[in-house]
Order: structure tokens, then C-alpha cells, then sequence
């Protein structure tokens, strides 16, 4: 295979791990800059050289000057002999000291990015298989939205409370109930025709003040990944849950005209991997951000059908 691998692009073309991806990105940013650290040293070099010639001998280049130009002037004896020495060393020890000040920040560049990479690099783990962990086996086929659906807008919170048993698992996604279809307070209320934004946080416990992990989703129905009524929405990043804590995944918006999703019921049966909470949580059972209006946490009907991991 290496025989084959010429530049490190053709990287993002043979794998499709995302975070491979961010290391190629990462260094392409990198190698650019470096580039360009590189080009306006050699143009202040050139400068440099220039501007401790005499005014007459300039007109001897072209306008536009290249490296090969320098190496005219450094070849020709007779014109580097009337370069004052003092002005020579003066715009030497100059450049001298913008050298100095642009590798070492090349260096911190170098050191950044490097790290950046070895910590994408370390938190890869081979996992197995993605599995598919229901938490709600039916969908509401209910289509009065404050009886059949979740009203979401800002302030109104949805969450979902769950232990992750033994083993530690990798979260890679959820899928989501359709947008709503349907009636609210008797007034037809349709809200697939247009994109919207639902924001998945990650908490520890019970405290939605500390995110662990967050990620804002716009979902316009027509062009979103469907699966059996629901929406698949994959995370951009893996997150590990370890075995023995618990965890709240909570949904919000920012949007301001408000838009309502369809729901799911009835507990699925019990797996191996995550114990799905067993009781409704009110408000008061959370520690709550600023602005938070309602709370609704319920054991046999919600926003997550189910989850979608990986097992170490």
C-alpha cells in the first residue's frame, strides 16, 4: 500500500475515519503556514539585500524580484563591492533578529499541531461493531402535538437519564423522532417543511450545568437520514461512557419560532450495556442552566428511541 501514497491527501481518499481526516487537515494547515513563514523570509532576504545597494544599481532588476535575482546580485563582484559594511551588518543583524522571532514561532507551530495530532492519534480504540441500544420500541402515532409530541424552543429542555452498566461503550450517535405533522391546540402545525436546529448535550449525572460533549444538528426532513420512522443522527466525534456512571443526554434549540417533534413509547426490553431510567424526573431533580424554563424526563416516552454505540 505505501508504494501507492504520494502525498498525505490521498489519506482522506483511502480511509474514513473522521478523526484520521482532522490529523491530514491539521498538518495541511500546518505545512501552508510554514510555507508562508518560509516565502516572506526569502523576501526579506531579497529586500534586505536590496536596500544596502546603491539607489542607481536598483533599476539593474526587474520590478518583480525572484530568488534567482538575489543570486545575480551575490554573483556580481563588482556591485556587492559598493554595499556600505556597516549598513551590511546592521540590516543582517536585523533580519538576524526577525529570523529568530519567526522560527521560534514556527516552532511553537510545529509543537501545537504535533501534540494536536498525537491526541487525535491516542484516542483512537479499535471498537467493535456499532449497536443499535432501543430505549423506546414504539412511535407515537398521535398527531395533536401537546399530547403526541415535544414542543421545542428555547428554554424548553428534553432529557434522558441512563447508567452505563460493565463495560465501557463509545457513543457514536442517537436517532431522532421525525419532525411533527400534525395539530397543536386544534391549528394544523407542520414542521417538516423547514430546517431546523436541536442542540444534543451530554452531561454527567444529573448536573445539565457541565457538558461533556455537545453538538448543534440543523435537520431539514426531506434531505435527513431516515431509518424506521426516526432520524439517524451521528455525532462528529465518539464519546466514551464509562462503565458504572451515570449520564443525561438533553435536547434544546435556539431557534425563536418554535417547531415540535414526534415521540416514542413503551420501554424496549433491557440490554446488556445501559440501564434507561425507570422513573420521571422533574425539574427539581437537576441542576439547571440559566434560562431553563421546563424539564421533561420521562421513563416511557421520549425524544431517543435509541443510541447508538460501540463496545470497547
Amino acid at each position: 500500500m505505501n508504494q501507492y501514497i504520494k502525498s498525505i491527501e490521498q489519506l482522506k481518499l483511502i480511509t474514513v475515519n473522521d478523526s484520521v481526516h482532522q490529523i491530514v487537515d491539521n498538518f495541511i494547515s500546518f505545512r501552508q503556514k510554514i510555507l508562508g513563514y518560509i516565502k516572506n523570509i526569502e523576501q526579506e532576504i531579497i529586500k534586505s539585500v536590496l536596500d544596502m545597494c546603491p539607489s542607481d544599481t536598483i533599476n539593474y532588476f526587474q520590478k518583480e524580484l525572484t530568488s534567482s535575482d538575489l543570486d545575480a546580485v551575490i554573483s556580481n563582484y563588482k556591485l556587492i563591492q559598493t554595499i556600505n559594511l556597516q549598513q551590511q551588518k546592521e540590516k543582517i543583524f536585523k533580519l538576524k533578529q526577525v529570523y529568530s522571532g519567526t522560527l521560534k514561532r514556527i516552532q511553537d507551530i510545529i509543537d501545537d499541531k504535533l501534540k494536536q495530532s498525537v491526541a487525535l492519534i491516542s484516542q483512537q480504540v479499535e471498537y467493535g461493531q456499532d449497536e443499535i441500544i432501543s430505549r423506546l420500541s414504539e412511535k407515537d402515532e398521535g398527531i395533536v402535538l401537546e399530547v403526541n409530541g415535544f414542543l421545542f424552543y428555547p428554554g424548553n429542555v428534553y432529557c434522558s437519564v441512563f447508567t452505563i452498566k460493565i463495560s465501557n461503550i463509545v457513543l457514536l450517535g442517537i436517532y431522532q423522532p421525525f419532525m411533527f405533522d400534525g395539530l397543536y391546540y386544534e391549528e394544523g402545525f407542520n414542521s417538516q417543511n423547514e430546517p431546523h436546529k436541536i442542540k444534543y448535550k451530554l452531561h454527567q449525572g444529573f448536573d445539565l450545568q457541565k457538558t461533556l460533549y455537545e453538538e448543534e444538528v440543523g435537520i431539514l426532513h426531506q434531505e435527513q437520514e431516515k431509518e424506521n420512522g426516526y432520524y439517524k443522527i451521528m455525532f462528529k466525534n465518539p464519546v466514551q461512557l464509562d462503565g458504572g456512571n451515570k449520564y443525561t443526554l438533553s435536547a434544546t434549540t435556539t431557534d425563536e419560532i418554535p417547531f415540535g417533534t414526534h415521540l416514542w413509547k413503551v420501554k424496549a426490553k433491557d440490554n446488556n450495556l445501559i440501564q434507561f431510567q425507570v422513573q420521571d424526573y422533574g425539574q427539581d431533580s437537576f441542576l439547571v442552566p440559566p434560562g431553563t424554563q421546563e424539564i421533561h424526563s420521562y421513563a416511557d416516552r421520549g425524544l431517543f428511541p435509541a443510541l447508538i454505540v460501540k463496545e470497547i
